[in-house]
């Protein structure tokens, strides 16, 4: 799929969303960003610019405006995508996740299924086998899976790493 970041939104809506992100992004210099539904309340994101320094960007700009961000909900950046395949997914974590996330690393597990091809049950009791760090309601390090019909986006990231209001 290739998009590196995922856009959540509420009742403002796809366009308004749509709208928002790629002015952003135009702003901060990529003309040439794709912005695509990947399921209702969800766009993804295909840009050549950094995804966590675009969030950065974000949060200072809500910081200093708070309804200058008024359509997009959440913010997160996508590390990997593979197929609705939990085969694939697991190859993932314990190929390229299982490495940053030490025993003693405090981290929290998000799993968000938009669609029937993945089990999030069977998926988290996968992901628990493969990654033994110390799971927390104050994370270090969160790591998250998103599924959608096309794919899953996959990624290890710090709380500062997000946007969200």
């Amino acid at each position: 799929m290739g998009f590196n970041l995922i856009v959540e939104y509420g009742d403002a809506g796809y366009f308004s969303a749509r709208q928002e992100i790629a002015e952003i992004i135009r702003t901060l210099g990529d003309d040439k960003a794709e912005v695509e539904l990947l399921c209702p309340g969800h766009l993804g994101v295909k840009t050549k610019l950094n995804p966590r320094a675009i969030i950065e960007e974000i949060v200072d700009q809500y910081v200093r405006n708070p309804e200058s961000i008024s359509a997009m909900k959440k913010i997160i950046p996508v590390d990997n995508w593979c197929k609705t395949d939990i085969s694939q997914i697991r190859s993932i974590i314990r190929e390229d996740i299982k490495y940053m996330l030490s025993e003693k690393d405090k981290y929290n597990l998000s799993i968000n299924t938009h669609t029937d091809s993945v089990n999030a049950e069977d998926l988290e009791r996968e992901i628990r086998s493969i990654i033994k760090a110390e799971e927390s309601d104050m994370p270090e390090k969160i790591l998250r899976i998103d599924a959608f019909d096309n794919g899953v986006a996959i990624t290890l990231m710090r709380p500062k790493d997000l946007f969200s209001r």
